[in-house]
């Protein structure tokens, strides 16, 4: 699909403006803010329904329908309408117009739906408008954002939106595993505490169910089950009141923690205390591994922390869905210095926590039992007390770098903590104090309430398995789902980006064919994004902006940029927008840039701005444009939008004459004079009279020039002497008579240059009385101008001193110092 013409009204800075490219590539240049960006944003806006640059980082506050309409327009009224054709579609012309207070409408004429929707998909990517901010995300941005553009670009969107799904399910699952297999750990913490047991060991729970089926008159089982534990045995006959404190029951309870109190136990926790502070000792003076150990440890918790969203916990930085998350698993695997010291350091401080892992919840079992019992609450402080310090400890070890032993300061040692010295004391006396006050179970009561208790355990513990079972099957499918597509998706790209690094590879060659013909790329997908690295003659491959110019960095980014658009556009919209891409690519680039897009792009219609008045001359040159489609646009203005002119000022004036429309005539002149001849004046470093308020009289340029062109020819012919060149100084004497002439219709003409004549009145001029002033003006740019390449003359400096006054071509070039 190829534009064939563009109607733009009150949208952005335009008011009122028509382009016919005719399906050619169109041109359109002037200084910034004269609105040139204007049509890139229409033409965005037609296709889309959006404005890119109303969009993006930096746009909080901006909207479409508020900053979308010209200013001075009314919304109604702001609409872009634009006719194309399409090859494919058999060349018919078909029209398609959007207005502002409608943007979401999309009306079109001489187009079935299913056509327009095909091009319409390719539009929506934004894939054919390329301006310098989007030119920097494939080349200097990270490999991320680099990534998002290249998979939008390639519409690689549903490839990329499977991949998040499956990341969604499959993190989703792990979440719910890891929940369900911590309930079948604190599950299994409750069965131990229940018998008494420091931690959970199937043989010994089985034994004491056992102990307790006999009692009761019951077989021993194999296999101990909720429903088998107190199958084919009864209640005792005369059973207490479920409210009765068992002695038996916490006399079990105080075991595990009565083994703590032993010698043999207190060796081991000092053993294992003094192992942990011999580490910590360690890692502390390596200030190093501290602070890797210390990166480690946020990875982790960046890890547990991650949620749906996929964005960094710490910063709020978006990243793409799952990608953080193998990102930071990759720099676990990368640290393995850091991780041998964080496995070392966690083994010893997890044996110690071993010692924890049964007190916790046997403790909290006793206490619980205890209050139902008619005793003094002042007796079970020291059990409290012991409780709370226990929960001191878990929290330190779970962080030990920064919490072991700071955070427990009350204990010299920690078998303190884990053996307070009132702990024996205070256990005993709750036993005889439970002795006295509560009356006494018989062996097959306390037996039938253990299996009471434990069939419950069993029951949660059975519960608590069926459920981590009923998620490990689906997770792992998700995991295998998700691995084997990964490996599918990887040899897909892998393909594409082969392709397009060899053509990518070729563009750039053939744009720098005198310094890199050798060039190689490699464009591969990352899990964080797409890396792109470059060769450097011949030394090795770099990221494209850490040892190439930016002029070369340019040049890359839109060859690469045109290498994938290759892989979408084609046969459907070959419509590329490059809004004012080329910064710094040097002269002898540029002209090579000119023959790539006429060479390799023949069926691509570029609509091309830039303030470069000599890259837009290159462009008209090079025939990448035709003469027609080169529109300047100058003089921007709040309530006229730019002015435009083709590429003749002159012959639009006089068409304007020609139809007796003098205003029009005469407005075109003043604005296009104004814009030479300060355009001039900068060429040939004129003093125009200072402004304080930066705003200039049509007349000061004028002078300005004049004064600086006859400095120029006298300072040329006392050179020209000087040398003794006479063919030059005949040259110079002739242009200084043809200047003297010029000057003399000017001054003939005061009002034209007097600053205190209002220049509108040349709207009331008629046509003969105008035409003169035409005339005079057009002969006085002239003067300036190189009859060859058309360029305007141009002081040649060095360190500051003007040395000649030439064109571009250098047709004309004299020197002005001998």
């Amino acid at each position: 699909m190829k534009l064939t013409s563009l109607r733009i009204r009150d949208v952005r800075g335009v008011r009122e403006l028509e382009l016919r490219p005719e399906g050619d590539n169109l041109l359109v240049y002037g200084p910034n803010g004269s609105g040139k960006s204007g049509v890139v944003d229409a033409l965005d806006f037609l296709l889309t329904g959006r404005i890119g640059r109303l969009t993006g980082p930096g746009t909080a506050g901006i909207t479409l329908q508020r900053h979308g309409p010209n200013l001075m327009g009314d919304e109604k009224d702001a609409s872009v309408s634009g006719t194309f054709f399409a090859l494919r579609l058999g060349g018919r012309p078909f029209t398609l117009t959007r207005r502002m207070s409608r943007a979401s409408e999309l009306e079109s004429e001489g187009i079935s739906e299913n056509d327009l929707s095909e091009v319409l998909s390719v539009a929506e990517r934004g894939h054919y408008l390329l301006s310098r901010r989007e030119l920097l995300n494939y080349i200097t941005a990270e490999a991320g954002t680099r990534g998002e553009r290249v998979q939008a670009l390639l519409g690689l969107e549903a490839v990329e939106t499977t991949r998040k799904l499956l990341v969604k399910t499959r993190n989703a699952l792990k979440t719910s595993l890891a929940a369900a297999e911590a309930a079948v750990q604190n599950s299994q913490s409750a069965v131990a505490a229940t018998l008494g047991l420091a931690s959970y060991d199937g043989e010994a729970i089985l034994a004491q169910i056992n102990q307790c089926r006999v009692r009761l008159g019951g077989q021993p089982l194999q296999i101990a089950t909720s429903a088998s534990v107190r199958s084919t045995v009864s209640a005792p006959a005369g059973r207490m009141p479920d409210a009765v404190v068992s002695l038996q029951y916490v006399e079990r309870l105080c075991e595990p923690l009565r083994c703590v109190l032993k010698d043999d136990a207190q060796s081991e926790i000092s053993r294992d205390d003094d192992a942990l502070r011999r580490r910590l000792r360690e890692l502390r003076l390596d200030t190093g591994l501290q602070r890797q150990l210390r990166s480690l440890s946020l990875v982790k918790e960046g890890l547990e922390l991650i949620d749906e969203s996929g964005s960094c916990p710490l910063c709020d930085h978006a990243w793409p869905l799952g990608y953080l998350r193998e990102h930071l698993e990759e720099k676990l695997n990368a640290a393995t210095a850091a991780q041998e010291a964080w496995d070392a350091l966690h083994a010893d401080r997890d044996r110690l926590r071993g010692r924890l892992s049964g007190l916790g919840p046997a403790l909290d079992l006793l206490l619980a039992t205890a209050r139902k019992a008619p005793i003094d609450d002042a007796m079970l402080v020291p059990l409290l007390t012991w409780r709370a310090r226990l929960k001191q400890l878990e929290d330190a070890l779970d962080d030990p770098i920064s919490s072991y032993p700071q955070h427990v300061p009350w204990c010299a040692s920690v078998t303190q903590s884990l053996a307070p010295a009132d702990v024996a004391s205070a256990l005993d006396g709750l036993c005889r104090e439970l002795q006295r006050t509560c009356p006494p179970v018989s062996e097959t009561q306390d037996a039938w309430d253990v299996l009471v208790k434990i069939e419950a355990n069993l029951k949660a513990l059975e519960a608590a398995h069926d459920e981590a079972s009923a998620i490990r099957a689906p997770f792992q499918r998700a995991q295998d789902l998700h691995d084997t597509y990964l490996r599918q998706r990887e040899s897909v790209l892998e393909a594409l980006y082969r392709k397009v690094s060899r053509r990518f590879e070729y563009l750039y060659r053939k744009l720098h064919q005198d310094d890199e013909t050798a060039f190689e790329a490699i464009i591969s997908q990352e899990k964080t994004g797409v890396k792109l690295d470059v060769s450097f003659h011949g030394r090795g491959l770099y990221p494209p902006h850490a040892v190439h110019s930016e002029g070369h960095q340019d040049s890359m980014g839109l060859c690469l940029y045109l290498a994938l658009n290759e892989q979408l556009s084609a046969g459907i919209l070959e419509l590329v927008c490059l809004d004012d891409v080329v910064m710094s690519v040097d002269e002898g680039h540029r002209k090579r840039l000119c023959d790539l897009l006429v060479d390799e792009f023949r069926e691509v219609q570029f609509v091309i701005t830039t303030h470069d008045r000599l890259w837009a001359s290159q462009l008209r040159k090079a025939r990448v444009v035709k003469k027609a489609n080169a529109v300047e646009f100058y003089g921007w203005s709040l309530e006229a939008g730019p002015q435009v002119r083709g590429a003749d000022m002159w012959d639009l004036i006089r068409t304007r004459l020609d139809e007796d429309d003098v205003p029009q005539a005469a407005a075109a002149l003043r604005r296009g004079l104004e814009d030479t001849c300060s355009h001039i004046c900068d060429s040939l470093g004129a003093s125009v009279r200072y402004s304080a308020d930066g705003r200039f009289e049509f007349g000061d340029f004028v002078r300005a020039a004049m004064s600086r062109y006859s400095e120029l020819l006298k300072a040329g012919k006392r050179s020209a002497q000087e040398r003794g060149d006479r063919a030059a100084l005949e040259t110079l004497q002739e242009r200084d008579s043809q200047k003297s002439r010029v000057f003399a219709r000017l001054q003939a003409e005061q009002w034209a240059i007097n600053p205190n004549v209002h220049y509108n009145n040349w709207a009331q001029f008629s046509k003969e009385d105008f035409a003169p002033v035409v005339d005079a003006f057009h002969d006085f740019e002239l003067l300036f101008t190189c009859p060859k390449c058309n360029g305007i003359l141009q002081t040649i400096d060095s360190e500051g001193e003007p040395l000649a006054v030439a064109c571009r071509c250098r047709y004309i070039n004299w020197y002005l110092s001998g």
